[in-house]
């Protein structure tokens, strides 16, 4: 059943439940945007190494399960992106919304 698209939640929900079992080491973080008026979807992931084609093919595949849950006209644009960036994640673009994202540090950096 084809959801209604109701908010940029919607789209994050719709993320996350695609990245069930699809999250892997190499994957730091993962960030959407969502144009309405463009009906634009873009979906990046920031690896911690250089892309290889099982990147592009993972990211694919959580784009068609995350899309597929609404209406086809909402989307007429898909993007993927797959970066390498070793930044921190507080310097990555987070577009218009993070996903996931890894634990990168020890609770002793903290205190």
């Amino acid at each position: 059943m084809k959801q209604e698209f109701n908010s940029i939640l919607d789209i994050k929900l719709s993320l996350q439940i695609a990245l069930l079992g699809e999250v892997y080491p190499a994957l730091r973080m993962v960030v959407f945007k969502f144009d309405k008026e463009n009906k634009l979807f873009l979906l990046r992931y920031y690896l911690d190494r250089e892309p290889r084609e099982a990147d592009y093919e993972n990211i694919s595949i959580v784009s068609a399960e995350a899309t597929s849950l609404f209406e086809i006209t909402i989307f007429e644009i898909l993007k993927e992106e797959c970066i390498y960036s070793d930044k921190p994640h507080g310097k990555l673009d987070p577009l218009d919304g993070v996903v996931y994202a890894r634990k990168e540090y020890e609770l002793e950096e903290l205190l």
